[in-house]
């Protein structure tokens, strides 16, 4: 007795191909995702070193989100509205 013919065996590969692609791919997602998180999280943490000093009145400058992504501005806002771009 045949339990599985050539047939049956072609019509599911497309779906074992999947059950090995997708978590492929995922992990490749999770690696670039964390790569990307990484650089960001060296480029605050060297900003957060350097101990930058505002040019107009002498705050401490800090980085800060925004509505069109992350900028270094002065910790004394609203009355300093000194701004740098990263």
């Amino acid at each position: 007795m045949k339990y599985w013919s050539w047939d049956i065996i072609k019509g599911l590969l497309p779906y074992f191909a999947l059950m090995i692609l997708i978590p492929v791919v995922y992990g490749l997602i999770v690696i670039l995702k964390n790569k990307a998180k990484n650089k960001i999280d060296k480029k605050i943490a060297s900003i957060k070193t350097k101990g930058g000093v505002c040019p107009k009145c002498g705050g401490e400058l800090i980085m800060r989100d925004g509505k069109y992504g992350s900028f270094i501005g002065c910790s004394n806002f609203p009355k300093c509205r000194y701004t740098q771009k990263q």
